[in-house]
């Protein structure tokens, strides 16, 4: 058993060589990127986009216009492509959550030295598909509350003044809060279902009584994780300096040589060897993320954990008594 003063420098270096050494699990570390992580980031993401959001929303006229404009035959199609693109979006929603389910049970068992396929993991997830998928949505649910219920406080806050944007702030840290819970609800509740064969009701029981438990580790290691995530995005604005300025000289060179498409030969190959590797860079950071709530899953629900703020308290809470006395 790891000492508990290392519980999180334990936790981060199993998850940190377990996604380096099974490279095939960046692949459902892709896929997983697309139902995000921790949602409350998402909201203070999009809280800067809640201009841009009032001044649509303060347009009703558009609406009606394309309304009036619009043809039988047009309608139509229109109701056609709408579907097809639902049902393309159902469809990929579909694989990113079995995708996310495969990756918790893959980590799992290779994390306790089991030899598991990617497949085999797959088809886990495949058949606990809706407790997953309705764990996934309502640890989204912050997506609707942004939309439907900030939006509206946010164009009272910025056309009324200080009385609304008080109103505005206290709801703003309301469903930040939810956001939070609900998200890490939703990390605890996926392993239950995945891990232990809980049904949807059972795992999101067990996945409060975890979270209620032990919600300050919770915190602490979404803290940690943000800030790894933080500095992963630093890297990478670094590696595309690294490979932007030489291919920078190179463009400069052909311009001068008056090379004919000189952009075109430098630009997108440049283009895309950046997206490799931000898409490289990302699925393996999503691996090493759902490796580490993985892992902590199951350290806290088999042996249980203390907060490293508790840890500290204790250390040095004979100290402070002394003064006090």
């Amino acid at each position: 058993m790891a000492k508990e003063e290392s519980i999180y420098r334990n936790i981060l270096a199993r998850a940190w060589r377990l996604a380096w050494r099974n490279k095939v699990l960046w692949i459902l570390g892709g896929l997983s990127l697309f139902l995000g992580n921790l949602g409350a980031y998402n909201v203070l993401d999009r809280s800067f986009g809640f201009p841009d959001l009032v001044s649509y929303s303060d347009k009703p006229g558009l609406a009606s216009s394309v309304v009036h404009q619009a043809t039988g035959a047009s309608i139509a199609v229109g109701v056609a492509i709408m579907l097809l693109i639902l049902g393309v979006i159902a469809g990929f929603v579909v694989l990113v959550t079995i995708a996310r389910g495969g990756l918790i049970d893959a980590v799992a068992r290779r994390d306790g030295s089991k030899s598991v396929a990617v497949g085999e993991s797959l088809a886990r997830g495949k058949s606990a598909l809706w407790p997953l998928l309705g764990i996934a949505l309502l640890s989204r649910i912050d997506v609707p509350l942004s939309l439907f219920v900030l939006v509206p406080f946010a164009r009272r806050a910025a056309l009324s003044g200080q009385e609304h944007f008080a109103i505005f702030l206290v709801v703003f840290i309301i469903i930040t809060l939810l956001s939070l819970t609900l998200s890490f609800l939703g990390i605890y509740a996926s392993a239950y279902v995945m891990l232990k064969g809980e049904g949807f009701v059972s795992a999101l029981r067990k996945g409060v009584a975890l979270f209620a438990r032990f919600w300050l580790i919770s915190i602490e290691m979404a803290l940690i994780l943000y800030a790894v995530t933080l500095l992963v995005g630093i890297g990478l604005i670094v590696a595309g300096f690294v490979i932007g300025i030489p291919l920078m000289l190179l463009y400069f060179i052909f311009l001068f040589m008056h090379v004919p498409g000189a952009i075109f030969i430098v630009g997108i190959p440049a283009a895309i060897l950046y997206i490799a590797l931000l898409l490289c860079a990302g699925s393996a950071f999503a691996t090493f993320h759902i490796a580490s709530w993985t892992i902590l899953f199951k350290r806290l629900s088999e042996e249980g954990a203390v907060a490293k703020v508790v840890r500290l308290t204790a250390r040095f809470g004979h100290i402070f008594h002394r003064k006090l006395i």
